[in-house]
């Protein structure tokens, strides 16, 4: 088991609970708000491709009290 963790770059708990059949799968996070705001995100992102996360994350925070229709 140990030769398989390293292999892969896995802990050996996280082998043994998928084994096990504990570990439930993980699931894409997806809400409901998060529509209306990807298509800002990605016009950030087109617009300013040096961003990183945060400093993109910071820009969202600041404009987001004005309407987004009016950000470009």
């Amino acid at each position: 088991m140990k030769a398989v963790a390293e292999t892969i770059g896995v802990a050996r708990s996280n082998l043994v609970e998928r084994l096990n059949g504990r570990a439930k799968p993980r699931r894409r996070y997806h809400k409901a708000q998060d529509e209306a705001i990807l298509p800002l995100v990605q016009r950030l992102v087109d617009a300013r491709p040096t961003y990183g996360y945060r400093r993109s994350c910071q820009w969202l925070r600041h404009w987001s009290e004005r309407p987004l229709a009016t950000l470009w």
